[in-house]
């Protein structure tokens, strides 16, 4: 917990009322597992190789997954084109271009972070997926031990 927020708690319950430092709280425990859910979808499994002078690759489209469902690009501004935002991280978020390359989940984020939290469900879907994108990409799969 970072000391910004241990502030911003500390504030809002003096100032405001002990529900309100409780609700930031809560709003803040909900954000962290939110980022930290999507972090891991948005890059399960996917590897950078070393090139030359022991410096990964550069980033490509194979390596970050991405998906095409019209609620998580309503709930996550374009956040699903993360292989756009690898290759171009100075685009705007409603300029994020699809691309072919990246491995695709089969369930918006809504429904893949639930499933990210039951590990036996996470991988009986993502795997074959994963095994599939790396017969196309090879060198990009991380262990799936």
């Amino acid at each position: 917990v970072r000391d910004g927020l241990l502030y911003a708690v500390a504030a809002a319950t003096t100032f405001a009322s002990p529900a309100v430092g409780l609700a930031l709280l809560g709003h803040a425990i909900i954000a962290r597992i939110s980022l930290e859910s999507v972090s891991f979808i948005e890059h399960y499994g996917l590897l950078r190789t070393m090139g030359p002078g022991q410096r990964p690759v550069p980033m490509g489209e194979e390596h970050s997954w991405d998906t095409y469902r019209k609620a998580s690009s309503h709930l996550a501004f374009m956040l699903q084109r993360h292989a756009d935002h690898h290759l171009q991280g100075s685009r705007w978020f409603y300029r994020m271009r699809m691309h072919s390359g990246a491995a695709e989940l089969p369930f918006g984020y809504p429904v893949m972070i639930p499933i990210a939290f039951v590990p036996p469900l996470w991988r009986r879907i993502i795997h074959p997926i994963l095994e599939a994108h790396v017969r196309v990409n090879p060198g990009t799969l991380q262990s799936l031990r």
